[in-house]
Formats: C-alpha cells, structure tokens, sequence
C-alpha cells in the first residue's frame, strides 16, 4: 500500500473519530460549548489550517457562520460554503446526516474539506468544517 493511500486511510479513520463530537456535547448546548467541543476534537485527532462552524439561524434557517479559527480564513470559509450551497453538495451532506469529505468548491487549490453536520433526531443544528493540513504518512 502507498503513503498517500495509508495517509487517506487513517485521515478516514480519524473523521469518523471526529463525528463522535457531538455525542459529548448534551443539548440543547451553547453555540460556544459546541464550538469548544469541536476544537478540542479536531485538534486532538488532526493537524488542520482552520476549522469553522455555521449554525442554522432559528427565524430563517439559513446557515451563519458563528465561529472561525484562524479568524484570517472568515472569508474563505463563507466563500466555500457559499460555493458547496450553490453547486448542491452542502444539502446532500446534511441529508446523509453523517461526517463527509470533499473537496474545496471556494477555499483553495490543495485543500480538502471536512463538514461534519451537528443534528439531534428531529432537526439539524448547524455545520463544522475543517481544512486538514496535509501530511505524508510515517
């Protein structure tokens, strides 16, 4: 097996670690408790260049971007998800309702984007991402 086909392997494994965040966060929590969560996670799991969170604004539903770290990536982050709503992959995520990777619509050449989807059983809360930082396997 090559470096790059472990490297996704374990990328794969690890975001499958990753959408078990939400499961430590009891709701209904505060945007700010889910957001620790989620850093906490991230950070423990991979190495990334910025992660961000949208939540669904309650009056219109529509998803705003509440919190991004690095604050610098703010516009590249609204610019993908702007891209991933336009061009029909963010809805397909949310359907699935499962931690998806795709690749970057707005962000970036050589990124890959990591959307995790916040849910309960009845309603969909909002949406994680992170932008891993490549790294060749050991």
């Amino acid at each position: 097996m090559n470096e790059s086909h472990t490297a996704l392997i374990e990328l794969i494994d690890k975001i499958e670690q990753l959408g078990q965040f939400q499961d430590k966060v009891e709701f209904p929590a505060s945007i700010q408790r889910i957001w620790k969560a989620f850093l906490e996670d991230v950070r423990n799991l991979i190495a990334v260049n910025g992660c961000a969170l949208f939540m669904v604004e309650e009056t219109t539903q529509e998803f705003v971007l509440t919190h991004v770290s690095p604050k610098d990536f703010t516009a590249a982050f609204q610019k993908e998800i702007d891209a991933q709503i336009e061009f029909g992959i963010f809805p397909v995520i949310l359907k699935r309702r499962q931690p998806s990777i795709t690749p970057p619509l707005g962000f970036g050449n050589n990124q890959t984007m990591v959307m995790l989807p916040l849910t309960t059983v009845k309603r969909t809360l909002g949406m994680s991402w992170c932008s891993p930082r490549c790294r060749k396997a050991r």
